[in-house]
């Protein structure tokens, strides 16, 4: 199935005075977080949704959204996306019996709403999946990069902070490693 555009979205409001729906139609099983940002800003945008800018999270509109920062060259930061003020995205329901695979891709799709934060509204026969981006930091300390062996004995050495005795997760590996190969020889 093809990927739904900007004009194929339907926003559909509540009956209370906040929140709704972005709704993907059936005949899509994927949408893009510049799409669902660009069909937002001018839904918007449009005088007749002007009662949308009455907002409970201290922020009006549907949406927040940052990203497309340079980071030189022709590179940019990703997209990222909040629903706000109750709002959710839900794709269509499906006819079933089994269940339609959607997507959500091409930046990372957060919400802060009454409902437990989820920014999908679930429906009938979909199974929707949000493929988050992640973007590599590098922070810079000062000074010389670690070796390998200082990063091995970092991770593997390092104190299990849920133990209540102080052990090391190599330690505790090594125990069970034991345990295994006696049980094995038995």
């Amino acid at each position: 199935m093809p990927a739904a555009g900007k004009t194929d979205l339907v926003f559909i409001k509540t009956t209370s005075d906040v929140g709704g729906d972005i709704q993907v139609p059936i005949a899509f099983d994927s949408v893009s977080i510049q799409t669902i940002v660009d069909a937002t800003r001018e839904y918007e945008a449009d005088l007749e949704n002007l009662d949308t800018a009455a907002g409970i999270v201290g922020s009006s509109g549907i949406i927040l959204a940052t990203g497309k920062d340079s980071i030189g060259g022709t590179e940019s930061t990703g997209i990222t996306m909040k629903l706000i003020n109750d709002w959710r995205l839900e794709f269509a329901a499906r006819p079933g019996p089994t269940y339609v695979p959607c997507f959500v891709d091409g930046g990372n799709l957060v919400a802060i709403n009454s409902f437990a934060n989820n920014p999908i509204k679930p429906s009938a026969f979909t199974q929707v999946q949000i493929r988050q981006s992640q973007a590599p930091t590098i922070i810079a300390t000062g000074g010389v990069s670690p070796t390998a062996e200082q990063m091995r004995a970092a991770i593997w050495d390092s104190v299990e902070p849920s133990s209540p005795v102080v052990s090391s997760y190599g330690a505790r590996f090594r125990k069970l490693l034991t345990k295994i190969f006696f049980l094995g020889t038995k």
